[in-house]
């Protein structure tokens, strides 16, 4: 007996997209996922993967929360079980430079509750994250050796490698019932009388929902096919460095010196990456590290971890990743307005993650499921 068409179909098998797949699955809809290439060979499988609730916004917070807490035992959340590394999580804010003997009212929260920012006294109040000077970061993180006064810490953060997350997601949503398609490329996309019409390199798919789960390419798949939208592609580039001697290292991001990073897997060794600016010409996928970017790095990694002067450089990567304009990930209906068809917000776009995918899929699959339950499209199951 031929298998039924699907509710939805997914395009993108990232993190997002298999999370969304996983998760609509599972709340009774008959999901199909389309991925172009081997799922987690795109932005996600180049991801650091790092999982933390330390946001200053609220909203972020609950967001990040469901993330941290699924993928700290994912065998209990979805039967499939990836490691978890809980190195915690480091943050070094903005007035809390190198040469400074106290941080920035207000940035560090030496002065008190009444100045954090919402997200971070939040965390505080719960003991979720806590101030540290230099001292106790020497304590915890032994020859991580970062100047300054202190940092917030937040002991239960760490990472997850986000193609192993990708890989057990589609196994979980396989075994749901769910259609997994690699080597599928989506040529075309046409939402008409309720349905949602996809032509791939299969033929004609049709479905009463899509979700463009593209990572880096949705920009371009939404110029390509003549949508308006907000998103454009920046170029993460992150080199990994060996330290001159042992090295227990966070994760961690610092925003006086606007560098982040994690240690690598084989617990000797830190991927430290530096902001690169906006340009048109970026383009999603992978790239060779460009030697002047390389060049800035290791100068404002420097003034953080003098030691990285004396560390050997062993490569590193750059891809694309997906930003918004408002500086927030979109899960929304593609819906122009007034006037607009609307069979187009039968597609849901989820973008905009820059590199938090991992930790914010399970919030966006939500927020696809409760778009689809608003049209009164949703299955029986319970989610």
């Amino acid at each position: 007996m031929p298998k039924p068409a699907p509710d939805i179909l997914v395009i993108g098998g990232g993190v997002i997209g298999l999370v969304s797949a996983f998760t609509l699955q599972r709340a009774g809809l008959n999901v199909g996922l389309l991925e172009a290439r081997r799922i987690g060979a795109g932005a996600s499988g180049w991801a650091g993967g790092i999982v933390r609730r330390l946001h200053d916004d609220r909203d972020d917070v609950d967001r990040a929360a469901a993330g941290l807490h699924i993928l700290r035992d994912l065998r209990r959340a979805i039967g499939v079980d990836v490691p978890f590394h809980e190195t915690g999580y480091v943050r070094f804010p903005e007035g809390a430079t190198a040469d400074s003997q106290t941080a920035i009212a207000g940035r560090s929260g030496l002065n008190g509750n009444r100045r954090l920012s919402p997200g971070i006294a939040r965390l505080t109040a719960e003991g979720a994250v806590i101030w540290q000077d230099h001292a106790a970061l020497e304590r915890i993180y032994p020859g991580f050796a970062a100047q300054g006064p202190g940092a917030w810490l937040e002991p239960a953060a760490g990472w997850a490698d986000p193609r192993l997350v990708c890989l057990a997601y589609g196994q979980a949503f396989v075994r749901l019932g769910g259609a997994l398609l690699e080597g599928i490329r989506v040529d075309g996309i046409s939402p008409v009388a309720g349905r949602v019409t996809l032509s791939t390199t299969l033929g004609e798919m049709c479905a009463r929902h899509v979700v463009l789960a593209l990572g880096d390419g949705l920009p371009g798949f939404l110029d390509l096919h003549g949508f308006d939208h907000a998103f454009y592609v920046k170029p993460i580039e992150v080199a990994l460095f060996a330290p001159p001697g042992p090295c227990h290292a966070p994760c961690f991001t610092d925003d006086a010196y606007d560098v982040y990073g994690k240690p690598d897997a084989d617990g000797r060794s830190v991927h430290i990456g530096h902001s690169r600016d906006r340009h048109a010409g970026a383009v999603p996928g992978a790239a060779p590290l460009d030697a002047a970017h390389l060049g800035a790095t290791l100068s404002a990694a420097a003034s953080r971890f003098p030691w990285i002067r004396q560390a050997v450089v062993h490569g590193g990567v750059c891809h694309g990743e997906c930003f918004h304009e408002s500086g927030k990930p979109v899960v929304d209906a593609l819906d122009a307005g007034a006037g607009t068809d609307a069979d187009l917000a039968r597609i849901i776009v989820a973008g905009g993650f820059s590199g938090t995918g991992i930790k914010m899929a399970p919030w966006a699959a939500g927020r696809i499921l409760e778009l689809i339950r608003e049209r009164g499209d949703a299955g029986g199951g319970g989610a």
